[in-house]
């Protein structure tokens, strides 16, 4: 979600600055630019997934007998190993394979750069990208936390 709100900001600010109309005007193509964008979007999309989820390895192979995790209070992962999922103790995190993880968080980050392309057709200025993407990112959250929330609680 952040390379979301980053990338709508970057390409309202590019479109209020006038930028792309100036690139245009050198004579780039509308489908360079874009994939341009695309690709580098890619990079940073795999490169946060990796960093969110590349501290993976098999709960057997992260604890370390005599030592506690700050985090969990629990020696079932410890040191620079616990992150996000781990770190709560989420069942998905430590009973899923890495590579279906890694597919999974990868895609949705794929999916929010091109839902980030459609966005930015709708927004002229910076501010109104803050806006547009904050208001986005709240109404996916909300709807993630009410899944979890039915799920957890009313099982």
């Amino acid at each position: 979600m952040f390379n979301f709100v980053i990338l709508v900001y970057q390409l309202a600010a590019e479109k209020e600055k006038k930028l792309k109309q100036g690139m245009r005007f050198m004579g780039l193509q509308s489908k360079v630019y874009w994939l341009s964008w695309l690709i580098t979007h890619l990079i940073y999309c795999f490169i946060t997934t990796i960093l969110l989820i590349g501290t993976h390895a098999p709960p057997r192979l992260q604890s370390i007998e005599g030592t506690t995790c700050l985090l969990t209070r629990s020696s079932r992962c410890c040191g620079a190993r616990a992150a996000g999922g781990y770190a709560c103790k989420f069942a998905f995190f430590w009973d899923t394979n890495f590579f279906v993880l890694f597919f999974v968080f990868y895609l949705f980050s794929i999916s929010m750069v091109s839902f980030a392309f459609f966005i930015s057709t709708f927004v002229n200025t910076s501010a109104q990208a803050d806006i547009l993407t904050l208001t986005s990112v709240f109404v996916h959250c909300r709807g993630g936390f009410f899944v979890v929330a039915r799920v957890c609680f009313c099982a």
